[in-house]
């Protein structure tokens, strides 16, 4: 039997409010592998990309050699991003709050231009 729960998140910067919805017996299989579109700037990238899939000998059929070897360079990435970028969730986190703090406060008084120009730091 599954069960079901939802939750009603903050509108942030919408004028919607988004629902979560939870269950406890769906699979979504494993995660995806993402690649950002700002990662193909840095001239550093391809470097890494090819010197860690060069160093990586791995044995088998053609279709686990693959699987595996994304499957370290995801691992890979998810460093270089962390030691690059710092902890983008944990920045994210603390914009949405700040944007829910400034929704709060435009519900409540008329806010200036000075006052958004000074937030422009978000």
């Amino acid at each position: 039997m599954a069960r079901h729960t939802q939750f009603i998140l903050e509108r942030n910067f919408s004028d919607h409010c988004p629902i979560l919805l939870r269950s406890t017996y769906v699979d979504w299989g494993p995660k995806l592998f993402r690649v950002l579109d700002c990662w193909f700037h840095d001239k550093n990238f391809r470097k890494v990309v090819r010197e860690w899939w060069s160093a990586n000998s791995i044995r088998g059929w053609s279709g686990y050699v693959l699987k595996e070897k994304i499957k370290g360079l995801k691992q890979r990435l998810k460093v270089r991003k962390k030691e690059q970028f710092g902890d983008t969730q944990k920045k994210i986190l603390r914009v949405e709050r700040e944007l829910n703090v400034l929704e709060v406060e435009g519900d409540q008084r008329q806010l200036s231009d000075h006052f958004f120009i000074s937030k422009t730091n978000l």
